[in-house]
């Protein structure tokens, strides 16, 4: 999936919530490193970013956490960073035995 995708692929999710309580499909293995690719490019967007990490949340994925991992290790921007901590510490709780 490329950046264009990926932004699609979020939003179409996200549009099809309908106000209801978001429900975090389970990504293929390459939509996850799609993701986890497009978290690290600087020209993508915070608040998809904010969105990309909330996916990757919740998937039940050790490629998740590989690359919420990565992201927080180049991440520049602290609140960002944060969040994702956050996120990998969640996705961390969906991957328990």
């Amino acid at each position: 999936m490329n950046e264009q995708e990926c932004r699609q692929f979020i939003n179409e999710l996200l549009s099809k919530q309908d106000g209801k309580i978001l429900d975090y499909p389970q990504l293929k293995q390459d939509d996850i490193v799609a993701i986890g690719n497009m978290l690290l490019d600087e020209n993508i967007p915070i608040g998809t970013k904010e969105t990309a990490i909330l996916f990757l949340a919740h998937q039940q994925s050790k490629a998740a956490i590989k690359a919420l991992k990565r992201y927080i290790a180049k991440a520049v921007d602290l609140d960002l960073k944060i969040f994702a901590e956050i996120g990998l510490d969640e996705c961390r709780w969906w991957n328990e035995p």
